[in-house]
């Protein structure tokens, strides 16, 4: 006797989309553990909650202030490219990050790498949130039938 998949993990029987989740997952595990011990370290060194709050505006300023732009920019460009160049950006930023917290340089120098990495988590957040459509066969679930059905006789009917 054969099982059939929930329609919620559907998706997963394609291996692209496998593929896809599990590198977004790794991603954004990742990040948020940066994000979490960016704030741990500020928060030891200058013993501030204030820093700390300092932190998170340079992390979230850029998405605020570019979000659209850098989605225009990114609707723009070869997603490939786009995906390549951001995550070599994340890693280098990350890793200049790390010099610079082992070094004990001022937190200044801890905060510029911060600022950069959020603009690049921005640009490369409009396509990391969704896989790309080219890669994936459209095949309508159960559900979007019938509400395929629904607004095509709603367009059809008329009012008297």
């Amino acid at each position: 006797m054969r099982r059939t998949m929930p329609p919620m993990f559907r998706a997963l029987r394609h291996r692209n989309y496998r593929l896809w989740a599990t590198a977004d997952l790794i991603s954004v595990t990742g990040s948020w553990m940066q994000v979490i011990g960016l704030n741990w370290v500020v928060l030891e060194r200058t013993g501030s909650a204030t820093s700390v709050g300092f932190s998170v505006l340079l992390s979230t300023l850029p998405a605020v202030l570019l979000g659209p732009w850098a989605g225009a920019l990114a609707d723009r460009l070869p997603v490939r490219r786009i995906v390549l160049v951001c995550q070599t950006l994340h890693a280098v930023l990350a890793g200049a990050l790390a010099v610079a917290i082992w070094s004990d340089l001022p937190m200044a120098a801890v905060y510029a790498p911060q600022r950069r990495t959020a603009l690049a988590h921005r640009v490369l957040g409009r396509h990391r949130s969704a896989p790309h459509p080219a890669g994936h066969p459209h095949q309508p679930t159960p559900l979007t039938r019938p509400r395929r059905r629904a607004r095509v006789r709603a367009a059809t009917r008329t009012t008297v």
